[in-house]
């Protein structure tokens, strides 16, 4: 007989790497909305998922943002991750 461990694949607390992650993922959204031509709110930046899985040597974190383009409201969206084997900056 053997026995399974589950772990849970999603964050329950705010991990250290988050306030990187977020600068990394304000830097992609606005490339992405310059390259629409829309404006971002970076006031609207949240995160929407955490992969912060224990076994897994990098970890991710999924943001959304608004953006205004022209008269229209629209969503934008960033995968951040954060390697640990090889330690690198969120990226």
């Amino acid at each position: 007989m053997f026995s399974v461990l589950l772990l849970s694949s999603f964050a329950t607390a705010q991990p250290s790497y988050l306030a990187e992650c977020r600068s990394a993922a304000l830097s992609k959204m606005r490339h992405s909305a310059i390259a629409k031509g829309a404006h971002l709110i970076e006031g609207s930046v949240r995160v929407t998922a955490i992969d912060d899985r224990f076994f897994n040597p990098s970890k991710y974190v999924w943001f959304e943002a608004s953006a205004t383009l022209g008269t229209e409201t629209i969503k934008l969206t960033a995968l951040t991750q954060k390697s640990y084997l090889p330690p690198r900056p969120c990226f």
